[in-house]
């Protein structure tokens, strides 16, 4: 165990920046279901710096080598587009933790397999389908 020989020294060294890449629906940018899941990362992380939210909009290629762990909020009915689980493998293939937003009972799940992730992959119709018909209004809907 070790000791800390001096507190003030330990309680102003510096911190690792936790940084966490979000993926979320595009068309849910901007909308409660958005803001509600960065308070959430937040609140989870100690406000980490969160890549993909409305101050760092971007794609998860361009922030790669900087993310230390992703975070994914479904569609309302828990599945995934094709292109989020193509992202979803390379960053288990590195190795960054995964954590999943539960879409209706606003709760962060670490996940250690990804076959989670793969039983709620749609297919590219689907997905064509779904992003007519989803609505924000939709999410976190156990919580009140």
């Amino acid at each position: 165990m070790n000791k800390i020989y001096s507190f003030d020294k330990f309680l102003n060294e510096e911190k690792d920046e936790k940084r966490v890449y979000f993926f979320h629906p595009k068309v849910f940018s901007d909308t409660r279901a958005e803001s509600q899941s960065i308070e959430l990362i937040n609140l989870y992380f100690d406000n980490p710096v969160v890549y993909n939210g409305p101050e760092l909009r971007g794609s998860y290629y361009k922030f790669v080598d900087e993310v230390d762990t992703i975070v994914v909020l479904p569609h309302p009915d828990g599945t995934i587009s094709p292109r989020t689980m193509r992202r979803i493998s390379y960053a288990f293939d590195r190795g960054v933790p995964a954590y999943y937003i539960h879409p209706k009972k606003y709760k962060i799940i670490k996940i250690e397999n990804i076959e989670f992730f793969e039983e709620k992959v749609m297919s590219v119709d689907e997905w064509r389908e779904k992003i007519k018909l989803d609505n924000s209004d939709e999410y976190f809907k156990d919580n009140e």
